[in-house]
């Protein structure tokens, strides 16, 4: 059984939604790696810009659950557009996150 984990400001257990996120990512890593090996077997002109497509997509969503985890662990305030800065602005959108969630670097 697993331990139940109460976060301060949430009065609930969050142990089934983190569950939940972590088991999307790993999906998503393993969807990812499926694509990367069909992509050897296919011939086809449209194989490579079908496998960017493909994986950027999958970047995307692992970017949303990835900032929703990171806020709900460091206590920030997480919004939807906050994918967009990992997605678009790569490091200095995580630059980004961390000042509006509130972190320093360990520097």
């Amino acid at each position: 059984m697993i331990e139940q984990r109460k976060f301060e400001g949430y009065p609930y257990d969050m142990t089934a939604w983190g569950q939940e996120k972590v088991e999307s990512l790993i999906k998503d890593v393993i969807f990812s790696l499926n694509l990367l090996d069909e992509n050897e077997s296919r011939t086809d002109e449209f194989k490579d810009s079908d496998l960017k497509h493909n994986i950027r997509k999958k970047f995307e969503g692992m970017a949303y659950n990835l900032t929703k985890l990171y806020a709900f662990f460091v206590d920030g305030q997480w919004e939807t557009v906050d994918r967009e800065y990992i997605v678009k602005e790569r490091e200095n959108g995580l630059d980004k996150i961390k000042k509006l969630y509130g972190i320093k670097d360990k520097n």
